[in-house]
């Protein structure tokens, strides 16, 4: 599989007839002019026209799942099947939410995929063969809504978007509005770990930022994997840190662990495990498997430790999140990629002064 690198952008070499105001400011302003220097359509991003999947709303749900499946994509974009255009998101929470309506804990366990194929594939099931537009209305909840951008608009556009809407993705669109790019999160924080050591906020300890000092959801080792993925559910969050007896970080369990699950269906069995054995196994299986660099991995800091750090490790090792922990690694807050987005790209223009 061909990978993109975030770009390496060299750094103005400093100009000594410049004031120490004029370097300052041209200090503050380097990521909005790295956000701005990037179009949505952007080569250096690896989606392309076909990479965007996306399902019809007349599709019924156990199509949607296959089709995530066969993908390996976490979440698909549900479109009109006569004008193209996104509706909303279909993710694997929403796959898992209905699965735990219709299973316990107890029918986690070893050919449990063998269930949930008959279920699929049972004419007789009302969700499975319920198509998306009526799924829409069946749930009680509301499914993650689609926020788009066009393809000459500029990277910056896009990430304001993120964060004003709380968005883990922004759709883009072609110039005859057709799908045409993905960005994430995750993709975007790899650009600003580029940079992310020559702004001010980098070199500032996690602490003198005061970020990721909040509530951090727990779960207990002994938990089954079922409960953590419950709890998650119920606490509409996407990620908990599994903790020992001592309260001690152990792991960190989230929606994306759940992909090894998903697409390979046979790991579905594992739902039932402790966590302690469940992120073991996990980890066994996939490098089984040679994916080795899917392993679940918890990236801890200190609060010590400046943001530009804990940038690289949240990339290097390709994470959502990096936990706070204490001298007895306890943990103390959690920094998400939201939270760092929202900490160092402002929301203002700072060329003009003016709202954008």
């Amino acid at each position: 599989m061909t990978t993109t690198e975030a770009p390496t952008i060299p750094l103005p070499q400093e100009d000594t007839q410049k004031t120490k105001e004029e370097r300052k400011a041209e200090v503050k302003d380097r990521l909005m002019n790295f956000l701005k220097s990037f179009h949505c359509i952007s080569p250096v991003f690896p989606n392309d026209f076909h990479a965007v999947i996306r399902v019809k709303s007349n599709a019924t749900f156990a199509e949607c799942f296959k089709k995530m499946v066969d993908n390996r994509i976490l979440s698909i974009p549900v479109v009109d099947p006569k004008t193209g255009k996104p509706l909303y998101i279909i993710s694997l929470m929403d796959i898992v939410a209905q699965l735990f309506q219709h299973f316990d804990e107890s029918s986690f366990k070893k050919d449990f995929w063998h269930t949930v194929s008959s279920w699929l594939s049972n004419k007789s099931s009302k969700v499975a063969h319920m198509q998306l537009s009526q799924f829409e209305n069946a749930i009680d909840y509301t499914l993650d809504p689609v926020y788009t951008v066009m393809e000459d608009q500029e990277l910056y556009d896009a990430v304001k978007l993120m964060i004003e809407k709380k968005a883990h993705r922004i759709l883009v669109y072609d110039s005859k509005f057709n799908l045409c790019n993905v960005i994430t999160q995750s993709r975007v924080m790899q650009f600003i770990n580029v940079v992310a050591g020559d702004l001010p906020k980098g070199n500032k300890t996690l602490k003198e930022l005061n970020l990721g000092f909040k509530e951090v959801f727990t779960i207990s080792e002994n938990q089954t994997a079922y409960s953590a993925f419950k709890k998650m559910l119920e606490k509409k969050v996407s990620a908990l840190a599994v903790v020992n007896d001592k309260g001690k970080l152990q792991g960190n369990i989230s929606m994306a662990d759940i992909k090894a699950v998903g697409f390979d269906l046979k790991f579905w069995d594992l739902l039932g495990l402790p966590l302690s054995e469940y992120l073991q196994e996990l980890v066994k299986r996939r490098i089984t498997t040679l994916q080795v660099l899917d392993a679940p991995i918890v990236i801890q800091v200190k609060p010590q430790d400046t943001l530009a750090f804990t940038i690289k490790w949240i990339c290097m090792h390709k994470v959502h999140r990096a936990y706070i922990v204490d001298t007895d690694y306890k943990p103390l807050g959690v920094v998400a990629l939201y939270d760092i987005l929202k900490e160092l790209v402002p929301l203002r223009d700072t060329s003009t002064g003016q709202a954008s």
